[in-house]
C-alpha cells in the first residue's frame, strides 16, 4: 500500500511512469516531476481512466477518497466520465470508441 512518505520519495525518471496505489489508484510521474492521481476502472467492459488532480494539492486520502466515490457511482451503474459530459465537456476523461475494432474491420 503507498504511503505519503514513499510519494514524496519518488523521483522523475526520462519516461512518465505509474506506481500503484489500490483498487486501481496510481499516482502518474512525470519527467518533469509532477505527480498526478490517476484512477482507472472498467466500465462494460471498457478501460477507462479519470484524472483525479495533483499531489499535493490532492492528498492521498482524499485521492483514495474520490476513487471509493467513482467506484461507489459504478455500483450503482453510472459512469463518471459519462456523467460529466452531460453538463459540460471534461479534458480528463477518453471519448469512447464509435464502434469497436473488430465492427470496423469487418466492414
Amino acid at each position: 500500500m503507498l504511503s505519503t512518505s514513499q510519494i514524496r520519495a519518488l523521483l522523475p525518471r526520462a519516461k512518465p511512469y505509474k506506481v500503484a496505489g489500490s483498487k486501481g489508484l496510481f499516482l502518474l510521474v512525470q519527467p518533469s516531476g509532477s505527480l498526478l492521481w490517476r484512477a482507472k476502472y472498467r466500465y462494460h467492459g471498457v478501460e477507462r481512466k479519470i484524472a483525479l488532480g495533483r499531489f499535493p494539492e490532492v492528498s492521498l486520502h482524499q485521492a483514495r477518497l474520490k476513487r471509493d466515490e467513482i467506484r461507489a457511482k459504478l455500483a450503482d451503474d453510472i459512469d463518471e466520465c459519462d456523467h460529466g459530459r452531460a453538463g459540460r465537456s471534461r479534458g480528463h476523461c477518453p471519448s469512447p470508441r464509435r464502434t469497436p475494432a473488430h465492427i470496423r474491420s469487418a466492414r
